[in-house]
């Protein structure tokens, strides 16, 4: 329970009436007019709440620039028949996202091409961070989800040579493509 001390003009009071509503009745016993209130305020936001809640231009932006998503997609050379692909989801003032997302890849032949044709010749793709939740076109197309970290690594096995490119696309946007991929024999 909080106290709130304020001043009363003499000769009046607050009481309740039956719907709990507060009304200035006279009173003749309060001839000073510097009672003291107390009112139950439980449950009550405080007005200190209210202040660090204050809606700021940083705080708009901040909320805005996380509904504003981009990726990057980092591609690492050839080892042993694998190449992997890290891809970290961010919002638009490049802070790493701290949530799972949703987004779609294809491999292509040539740099912001369509969907390739090719096969793997090896295992084709696996997810180690994060999950692969659809394959639209075996190996070349899927759906991701990544980690709560907006984080996904996948790898893709080769034993032929080959060179595709990584094409991500993010909330109807192509964000992060044309990342080359290249496997020697």
């Amino acid at each position: 329970m909080s106290t709130i001390t304020c001043a009363v003009t003499g000769g009046k009071v607050f009481t309740k009436d039956g719907d709990d509503k507060a009304l200035v009745t006279l009173d003749d016993l309060n001839q000073l007019g510097v009672p003291t209130v107390v009112a139950n305020l439980s449950g009550v936001v405080d007005s200190e709440d209210i202040i660090a809640l204050k809606v700021t231009a940083a705080k708009l932006e901040n909320t805005v620039a996380d509904a504003i998503l981009t990726a990057t997609a980092t591609v690492s050379d050839e080892a042993t028949n694998v190449v992997t692909v890290t891809v970290q989801i961010k919002d638009i003032q490049g802070n790493s996202l701290s949530e799972q997302c949703v987004f779609d890849f294809w491999l292509s032949d040539t740099a912001g091409a369509v969907l390739t044709s090719d096969t793997f010749t090896g295992d084709g793709i696996a997810a180690t961070t994060g999950t692969i939740i659809k394959e639209w076109a075996d190996n070349t197309h899927c759906r991701c989800i990544t980690d709560d970290t907006g984080k996904l690594v996948l790898t893709f096995t080769e034993t032929g040579a080959n060179t595709l490119y990584f094409n991500l696309i993010l909330n109807n946007k192509y964000v992060a493509g044309s990342q080359k991929m290249t496997w020697t024999a």
